[in-house]
């Protein structure tokens, strides 16, 4: 994660609306847009919240007499996520629609807002993606023993609200449809081994 956040870039939060531009709920359909920008804002109700769990990853009884490796996968699957909501995009005939890509909030802190370096795809479909950490570990079992692995998890997840503005191919007149998106991120893993002689 602290990879991630030195080659991020800061955006301060603003709340100033281009007045050249209208947001609307009509479009007729005859009508093309192409894509222009995507801009991050803060409103009363987005949020920062801190969410923490613990998950058993493994049980293991080693009954030979023989030392024994076993490899442990801290993640177990688990994945950082983001969705972008309610932006409504499916009213427009946007331009090359499906390979737009955009920066993404990937950290917050007070009155600022850090975008990744990475551009993803703009989408209504929830994105997964592996966190960019180390989580994977190698134990030795010793012979007639067991271990139990538990794993307790610490995620950020954000909901910032975002304003598309997209522009009328034919007129040149920008709109703005506006949204929320929400992303999850994995900050830290915790992991607890136990060792015990077996019975």
């Amino acid at each position: 994660m602290r990879n991630i956040l030195s080659s991020i870039i800061c955006v301060c939060l603003f709340f100033s609306c281009d007045d050249q531009s209208e947001e609307i709920t009509t479009v007729e359909s005859k009508d093309i847009y192409g894509f222009k920008a995507i801009e991050y804002i803060e409103v009363d109700k987005d949020s920062k919240e801190l969410i923490e769990f613990s998950k058993l990853l493994l049980r293991y009884e080693n009954g030979s007499s023989l030392r024994q490796r076993v490899p442990i996968d801290l993640l177990s699957g688990l994945k950082n996520s983001f969705i972008f909501l309610n932006d409504n995009l499916s009213l427009y005939s946007v331009i090359e629609e499906d390979s737009i890509k955009v920066r993404i909030p990937y950290y917050r802190n007070d009155n600022e807002l850090f975008l990744s370096e990475d551009e993803w795809l703009y989408s209504e479909n929830l994105t997964e993606f592996s966190p960019e950490m180390l989580t994977c570990d190698m134990l030795y079992v010793e012979p007639y023993q067991k271990l139990e692995v538990e794993c307790t998890y610490i995620m950020d997840r954000y909901t910032v609200s975002y304003r598309t503005t997209l522009v009328n191919q034919t007129t040149s007149r920008e709109v703005m449809i506006g949204g929320k998106w929400t992303g999850t991120f994995l900050r830290e893993i915790k992991p607890d081994y136990k060792f015990e002689k077996m019975q």
